[in-house]
């Protein structure tokens, strides 16, 4: 709330007039119907439409109500000093020039566009912020941790309700950035988070190393040995995880399967081992398949050896959607059944890693 007084002296004083019983007239703007101002900041006493400066030419402090005024500065014989000039709010004139200043009713300048919530502190914005070359900064005077939060549809916390926050670069300038900033020291990061609060993706603000968070992912391997039967197509089991993010390996349920998990759809990373027994040159196999059905590009083969056992690791990159299911799928074609795998040896143990990358 700001006093309007001041501001009205110092016109006058700049005119060479010094007018003891001036008359200070308000009116609603643009209007001949007399309106009035108060004498406290809660705008519980009113002027009335006239307010009469003292034997000095002062008038004592005032304050506007949350509307728009015509204004008319009269001497003490009538005659017109200053006016009548319209459109002056209680947010126009005076406050400090440090200070944006709101009625009490919480609006600027009368426009409910722009309103400031003073119990919570809170700035509402109904059109756009422009900032030139400046920086918007969160400050702490004790030097405690600030936080500036933008915020797209209803409200903090968990989103019921559909939002968008977009950052452009500059759009008529072909060299335009958008820069999402972490200060250069330890434990500084710029985090991306999901609607529920959790973390999806962190970049170390020290190091630049990028952590995927809840990006879906799982590794498994199984501890003992897996027995192929000849010329058939058999999935592999997993019996023990190394990491599962997202739920897409169940050691108990399946455990063939890494399954997509809901919201999960995108382009994932496929690798698995298989390691065959010690058996006379034969034919073996492995490569993924996509829900029991649909093999995946990116298959190897290989020759088994009576000296040593052979290894074949195979890399896919593979779409998916929610509920798909892939399998690494072994064969070998000597005629019996073939022992893969190791109960000890960890890496020759069968294994697969599945990575959403995009």
């Amino acid at each position: 709330m700001s006093s309007l007084s001041p501001v009205i002296r110092q016109q006058a004083w700049k005119l060479g007039i010094v007018a003891p019983g001036a008359v200070l007239s308000f009116y609603l703007s643009g209007t001949s119907t007399p309106s009035t101002a108060y004498l406290d900041a809660a705008l519980g006493t009113a002027t009335g439409a006239t307010l009469t400066a003292d034997s000095s030419g002062r008038f004592e402090p005032f304050w506007l109500g949350a509307w728009a005024y015509r204004m008319t500065l009269r001497d003490s014989l009538g005659a017109v000093v200053w006016g009548p000039t319209d459109d002056i709010t209680n947010t126009s004139i005076g406050g400090s020039t440090a200070q944006v200043q709101f009625n009490d009713g919480g609006v600027l300048a009368g426009d409910a566009g722009l309103t400031y919530n003073k119990t919570t502190d809170a700035l509402t914005v109904l059109g756009d912020i422009v900032v030139g070359t400046g920086v918007v900064r969160a400050n702490s005077a004790d030097g405690a941790d600030g936080s500036t939060m933008i915020v797209a549809g209803g409200g903090g916390g968990t989103q019921t309700r559909g939002g968008m926050l977009r950052v452009y670069g500059n759009e008529s300038a072909s060299t335009g950035k958008v820069q999402l900033v972490a200060g250069n020291v330890t434990g500084s990061a710029v985090e991306v988070l999901r609607a529920d609060g959790s973390v999806a993706l962190v970049v170390d603000g020290a190091t630049g190393a990028v952590s995927l968070g809840l990006q879906p992912r799982a590794g498994a391997y199984h501890t003992a040995l897996q027995s192929l039967a000849t010329s058939t197509e058999t999935p592999i089991t997993f019996n023990t995880e190394d990491f599962d993010v997202g739920a897409l390996h169940d050691v108990s349920t399946n455990p063939t399967r890494f399954t997509v998990p809901a919201g999960g759809a995108g382009v994932y990373l496929l690798t698995g081992s298989i390691t065959y027994a010690t058996a006379a040159s034969t034919v073996t196999r492995a490569w993924w398949k996509k829900n029991g059905t649909t093999h995946v590009a990116g298959g190897v083969s290989g020759l088994t050896s009576a000296a040593s056992s052979t290894s074949l690791c195979v890399t896919a990159l593979v779409t998916l959607a929610a509920a798909d299911y892939v399998e690494l799928i072994g064969f070998q074609s000597t005629g019996g059944a073939l022992n893969t795998g190791d109960a000890a040896t960890r890496y020759l143990q069968n294994s697969a890693q599945v990575l959403k990358v995009a």
